[in-house]
């Protein structure tokens, strides 16, 4: 007997067997029980019987064999292994006067999966083959078109069916090009956005792998073009142009000075003599930069060494001669200045109140480690700072310029004492004034040479300050701060902040001096 969802249609028509039954394990329906039920013949294909036969768990032997009566009933199957009758199919039945559903065809891959067993359930023994039943000719019994070949040939399509169908399906197939265009174009568009993409990721790339090999490796002033606040926090100059300038000021001293080694180089060789031996681990630029990282950091040279890849040695013997250097070149610089060229300088908060200052001067000490001799530990003792230091007389232009630098004292030297051996007095001129604080009790240093002392009132015990004691002591202070200002500056020199080992005790008045000088380079402190 043909199968209905086989892919060869049958020949001819058989009449339904009424002995029909379903042969899934477990499953009692049979024509003559469920009349309403469709039952199915096993299909032709053999590789679509096997998958019949492992689905219903049957196997063709002594125990089982297909026949006539071997079915499989729709309870086995779902929904979706049916097909659809077509439109035309069911105008066709109308026409004919055949009502009620039309028969149900089976897909031509359809393989029953509905079964009241689960997967883990073992496999049915499998029953006797059936007797042979005589056919029943009971005319309660239906024919055999309700579920054979009758049924097949009322639902298949004819030409006009299939001439509908493939009219719709060219339609669909016209939309859907249409669509697959519409994507192709912008998927076109998308690509060479992305390939714009591409190639401007290529030059971004390139552009930064030649930044990357000019770009300097080493730690150098080179570095930091662009940078100015890095320039600031390592150098102390606002800028690498800044820096340049200074640097091209030592120069030409820098190519003939000769490399300080120790005990066996006084201290003005470093002017005198070319500089013989090896080629140098630093260059010139590199050397002065060191030399002002140091300064402005006050790292250690086993540190700078790590970063500037030389021995702590050689950078100590680089830092002695560069500052002796610049110690012996700014003091060219610092010329005190003309009584004409600091009234042409002066801020107005000067010229408003104290037109005739000169200079504004403080002593400022550095801490020093203490020393191992006991005389060495009582003079340098200061009680003010209740350490061992050392003090300078330092004195600023009323524009804010460091006019004025003192050889250093030891810490328990009074003030008036200082400016006693500073050698500041025989600078000044009549009609000069000199601002200080109220420490500086010095008027009377001053007289002879015509100048005069400008610092704050000082009040009596038996009676309260004047009201114009007061106003004098706030103007003096709005002023004279600036010279503490100046001081911080120099204090922002880390490697004269702490305490100073006393391996640089001997470097630490040339240290002192260009730290001075160096903050000349900076900005004015006082805006005109």
């Amino acid at each position: 007997m043909a199968h209905c969802g086989g892919t060869e249609p049958a020949k001819k028509k058989s009449k339904r067997v009424t002995g029909s039954f379903c042969s899934v394990p477990e499953c009692s329906n049979a024509y003559g029980k469920n009349p309403e039920i469709s039952f199915h013949d096993f299909p032709p294909s053999k590789s679509l019987l096997g998958k019949w036969l492992k689905a219903i768990r049957r196997d063709i032997g002594p125990t089982f064999e297909i026949t006539e009566s071997t079915k499989v009933c729709g309870a086995h199957f779902l929904p979706t292994d049916y097909k659809l009758p077509s439109k035309r199919a069911l105008k066709r039945r109308e026409t004919e006067g055949k009502g009620g559903k039309p028969k149900k065809l089976l897909n031509d891959d359809a393989v029953p999966s509905v079964f009241s067993f689960g997967p883990s359930t073992p496999q049915a023994t499998p029953r006797k083959p059936p007797t042979k039943r005589r056919l029943s000719t009971s005319s309660s019994s239906a024919p055999e078109d309700e579920i054979g070949d009758e049924a097949c040939d009322d639902q298949t399509p004819t030409y006009d069916d299939l001439k509908e169908e493939n009219a719709e399906l060219r339609e669909e197939n016209a939309n859907l090009r249409a669509e697959i265009a519409l994507v192709r174009t912008k998927l076109d568009a998308v690509e060479k956005e992305c390939a714009v993409e591409r190639k401007r990721s290529a030059v971004l790339a390139d552009n930064l792998a030649k930044q990357e090999e000019t770009r300097p490796t080493t730690f150098s002033i080179s570095r930091y073009v662009g940078k100015a606040a890095m320039v600031r926090v390592f150098t102390g100059f606002t800028s690498i142009a800044m820096f340049m300038a200074c640097f091209n000021f030592l120069l030409p001293d820098a190519r003939t000075m000769h490399t300080w080694q120790g005990g066996r180089t006084k201290v003005n060789d470093v002017r005198t003599f070319a500089k013989p031996g090896p080629k140098p681990k630093l260059s010139l630029e590199r050397q002065f930069f060191f030399v002002c990282v140091r300064l402005r950091t006050g790292q250690t040279l086993d540190e700078l060494g790590d970063r500037f890849d030389v021995d702590a040695t050689t950078l100590s013997r680089y830092f002695t001669t560069w500052i002796n250097l610049m110690y012996f070149k700014f003091k060219e610089l610092l010329v005190f200045p003309s009584r004409r060229r600091v009234d042409r300088n002066m801020p107005e908060c000067f010229k408003n109140y104290y037109p005739s200052t000169r200079i504004i001067i403080d002593c400022t000490e550095i801490f020093v480690e203490r020393p191992s001799s006991l005389a060495q530990q009582s003079a340098g003792f200061s009680n003010y700072k209740n350490h061992a230091t050392v003090k300078s007389l330092v004195g600023i232009s009323p524009d804010g310029a460091f006019t004025f630098v003192s050889p250093l004292f030891e810490g328990s030297i009074s003030d008036r004492d200082v400016v006693i051996e500073s050698g500041l007095l025989p600078l000044l001129e009549f009609g000069d004034s000199v601002m200080a604080d109220k420490g500086f009790n010095i008027q009377d240093l001053l007289a002879p040479y015509g100048a005069r002392l400008n610092i704050p009132p000082f009040n009596t015990k038996a009676h309260q300050m004047l009201p114009q004691d007061v106003i004098a002591t706030k103007t003096i202070a709005s002023v004279r701060i600036h010279v503490e200002r100046a001081i911080k500056r120099v204090k922002e020199f880390r490697l004269l902040a702490g305490v100073v080992d006393n391996n640089l005790y001997d470097l630490l008045e040339q240290t002192m001096f260009t730290a001075c000088m160096l903050c000349n380079f900076q900005p004015a402190l006082v805006a005109r």
